[in-house]
């Protein structure tokens, strides 16, 4: 049922981008040609994969030259830029009503008390107090608790002091943010009594990460896989794993070789958002990496994913072809050296470079055993390079990661 459901509205995609985008016109028309009625996931999937440098560089070509005037207004916006590659893209009305439609969804599957203060901690945004969690639409709609944003640029002392002061019931924001901000409260004394849950977006989520927030703030965690390209793909199901939002995007989880990968394979994220046609994406590479899971027993009948990887970039490779993705932990360090932060940045197949923040100056058993530490959960005998500074600053967007590989195996492999 979700695949015819979704087959008619990418054909109406199709029509749009071939009719009205010069990028489309040629791949999407003729693909209407070969298949003017429903189409086999098979078939649709011998379009193109759009990347991003597609996007980047064919901008005024991807944009459509006319938008149905009942998708309302468009506006232009773009990416933050994590991952080196900004885009600008454009949105429409139609599209944003969906997004508030799976944030609404979201709250509603968690039984959240709509009554209660929640605070955003927000890229690109003010601090402001806003009346309402849904904004301008949700003061004509729906009656809320009042919404405290942050700006996630300043300072995670500022942000928590201002989270301390408020103490509000739901916690959101990008979750290596949120876990230093809970992680600085916490070294400070500090208490948020009125917590009764964090809610996390835009960064891969550890396991380590949710049983600090269970285990040292006794509220669970709950995680939500969005995109600013393409609005809400997955949302973590009260069960567990996340459910593809199969009514707002049309998601491809592909191996290397560009087939489907099946339950427990992990494969790059292939997405086509259904309902944008200001600025059609059709089988856009997110560069994430996402683990394919069983159908959920919750009956709620979307597609599964089990855990979201995150980037490519994110992932440590090794001579032999191997690769894996890095389980450093969150807060087990602490108990090894005062290290209030540390980024694991792979140069070579067989070299890291340690970067960390201290406290005070390590003793040379607290660098010994901290590096053990890590050899340890990365489960290979790296040589460690070690850079000390008073802070890390976290990358473009904001976003902050433990483990970035800094090289492409081609270039060294000989």
């Amino acid at each position: 049922m979700h695949w015819r459901q979704q087959c008619r509205q990418l054909g109406a995609l199709l029509q749009q981008a071939a009719g009205t985008c010069a990028f489309y016109e040629r791949t999407a028309g003729d693909f209407l040609k070969r298949f003017p009625g429903e189409f086999s996931p098979g078939q649709f999937a011998t379009l193109p994969i759009v990347t991003r440098g597609d996007v980047q560089r064919h901008h005024d070509d991807i944009a459509s030259r006319s938008v149905p005037p009942q998708h309302g207004q468009t506006v232009s916006t773009g990416t933050s830029g994590s991952t080196g590659e900004p885009v600008r893209f454009i949105g429409t009305q139609l599209a944003s009503f969906y997004w508030q439609a799976f944030n609404l969804r979201d709250h509603l599957w968690h039984d959240r008390d709509l009554s209660q203060k929640l605070v955003a901690v927000r890229v690109g945004f003010k601090d402001v107090a806003m009346k309402n969690w849904f904004g301008d639409v949700g003061e004509t709609t729906l009656e809320t608790g009042p919404c405290i944003q942050l700006a996630a640029e300043s300072p995670i002392s500022e942000q928590a002091r201002r989270i301390v002061s408020e103490d509000p019931a739901y916690l959101t924001g990008y979750f290596n943010n949120l876990i230093g901000i809970l992680e600085h409260i916490e070294a400070a004394g500090g208490r948020l009594p009125g917590l009764r849950q964090v809610r996390s977006f835009g960064e891969a989520v550890t396991e380590q990460g949710r049983r600090y927030v269970r285990e040292k703030w006794g509220v669970p965690l709950v995680d939500m896989y969005t995109t600013r390209e393409s609005g809400y793909v997955a949302l973590e199901c009260p069960q567990g794993g996340y459910h593809i939002q199969s009514e707002g995007v049309y998601v491809e989880i592909l191996d290397e070789d560009g087939v489907p990968c099946r339950t427990g394979e992990t494969g790059r994220v292939v997405v086509t958002p259904l309902h944008n046609f200001a600025f059609p994406l059709i089988r856009y590479d997110l560069q994430d990496f996402a683990e394919v899971g069983a159908p959920c027993a919750c009956g709620r009948g979307l597609p599964v994913l089990i855990r979201i990887h995150g980037r490519e970039r994110n992932l440590m490779k090794l001579r032999d072809g191997s690769s894996r993705w890095p389980a450093l932990g969150t807060p087990d360090f602490r108990t090894i050296a005062p290290i209030r932060q540390f980024q694991v940045v792979q140069h070579g197949f067989d070299d890291l470079e340690l970067k960390i923040a201290v406290e005070r100056p390590l003793t040379d058993d607290e660098i010994h055993r901290f590096g053990e530490f890590i050899l340890g959960h990365l489960g290979h005998r790296f040589k460690i390079q070690w850079t000390f500074a008073a802070e890390i600053p976290r990358g473009k967007g904001m976003k902050f990661e433990d483990f970035v590989r800094a090289f492409e195996p081609d270039e060294v492999r000989g």
